[in-house]
């Protein structure tokens, strides 16, 4: 069961890793997305590279071994699925002056997504 969550935990953090790869990306438009469905019980997970970017995968690969290495992935594991207290966060503020990817979330599906007052 822990493997299982870690798993999710990673393809989490690496979806919205691509996701925000993708959206600070100039000049490569996303020119389709493709649904893979994948049954919730199976314990394979994967993510993908868009072809045309095939700089991201090296980047991806780099941040997943750092990661590792680091402790931090252990870190995050245990503050959202083992013994830990997840931490909340704040929303950054929208700033015109960047590029930003804005991220909207049903906050209704603890233990992963909830609220605490405001945050």
């Amino acid at each position: 069961m822990k493997f299982a969550f870690k798993c999710l935990l990673t393809v989490t953090f690496l979806l919205t890793l691509s996701l925000a790869a993708l959206a600070c990306s100039k000049g490569s438009p996303v020119n389709k997305v493709k649904l893979v469905e994948i049954a919730l019980t199976d314990e394979s997970y994967a993510f993908g590279v868009d072809k045309n970017q095939p700089e991201l995968l090296p980047k991806v690969n780099e941040l997943i071994t750092k990661i590792k290495d680091d402790g931090t992935f252990d870190q995050i594991y245990e503050r959202y699925f083992g013994g830990g207290t997840p931490q909340p966060v704040v929303s950054a503020k929208p700033d015109s002056a960047k590029e930003q990817l804005v991220v909207a979330t049903n906050a209704a599906f603890e233990p992963f997504e909830y609220m605490e007052g405001d945050k």
